[in-house]
């Protein structure tokens, strides 16, 4: 399995053992493809690179686009040189997943998104419109979308994008499993006691977008991150559990996460 840290292409086997360093990153890449001929494509600093899969310099696969500043998702096709990313770009009409090749020659625009993409054995691209999950028959010869685009699930939830990480969350697997996260909206949730058999004893306040919560060392008061639906961030509330009030304490534009105690 290969994995990116925050400044390391690094694999590990699936039997164990130490992960072995493949190449410098200098960040965290945004997805990466593995070819039967073990070739790496990792993006390094917004731009695909080729590494070997034993470890190497990565190599630059040409150059950005005009207008382009990053490519992102890389995904070999079945012949293992032609591969697929998603091209983002400060024009978005030329945004979109592209299909190019190992050995060089013009990239080609597949389909237009701001999203990564997947092809699947069926023979089918899925890619993302908007929040919906769609399926189109590509062909390997031509490097061309058949048909009609057909919806598998809307809602489909997305990483944040103002983040490295951007993208929509879903995964399909060689025997065609489809995997994704459902963006239906806010994940939220209700607080509740528990004791240590698992007897449910009562809610806390109402239901919200909650992570992380602290109580405090006289189990009187309850530190909690909730997610602002409008502001799409999380500031630091403070629950308390005697009277049943809820006080926000911090009020900044950035997340506000895992709030902790001091014993006093």
């Amino acid at each position: 399995i290969a994995f990116s840290g925050p400044t390391t292409l690094q694999k590990v086997d699936v039997a164990g053992g130490p992960p072995i360093t493949l190449c410098q990153t200098q960040g965290i890449a945004t997805g990466g493809t593995w070819s039967r001929d073990g070739v790496i494509l990792v993006p390094i600093q917004g731009l695909l690179h080729r590494v070997p899969a034993a470890g190497g310099e990565p190599k630059p696969l040409g150059s950005l686009a005009k207008g382009e500043f990053a490519q992102s998702w890389p995904q070999f096709l079945p012949d293992g040189r032609h591969y697929l990313y998603l091209s983002v770009n400060s024009q978005p009409e030329l945004e979109g997943i592209y299909v190019a090749s190992l050995d060089g020659g013009e990239r080609k625009l597949i389909v237009a998104t701001g999203d990564n993409a997947v092809y699947v054995p069926s023979g089918h691209l899925l890619f993302v419109k908007g929040n919906v999950l769609m399926a189109q028959p590509l062909d390997l010869r031509s490097l061309k979308l058949l048909d009609e685009p057909r919806p598998i699930t809307d809602r489909i939830a997305k990483m944040n994008e103002s983040s490295n990480m951007a993208g929509a969350i879903f995964a399909a697997s060689p025997n065609g499993v489809l995997i994704w996260r459902n963006g239906s909206g806010t994940f939220e949730s209700q607080l509740e006691w528990f004791d240590r058999n698992g007897k449910k004893l009562g809610a806390v306040g109402d239901a919200a977008d909650f992570s992380s919560p602290a109580l405090s060392p006289d189990e009187k008061k309850l530190a909690v991150g909730i997610m602002d639906p409008q502001a799409r961030t999380r500031d630091i509330w403070v629950i308390d559990l005697v009277r049943g009030t809820r006080t926000r304490l911090t009020f900044d534009p950035a997340d506000d996460l895992n709030p902790v105690w001091s014993p006093d």
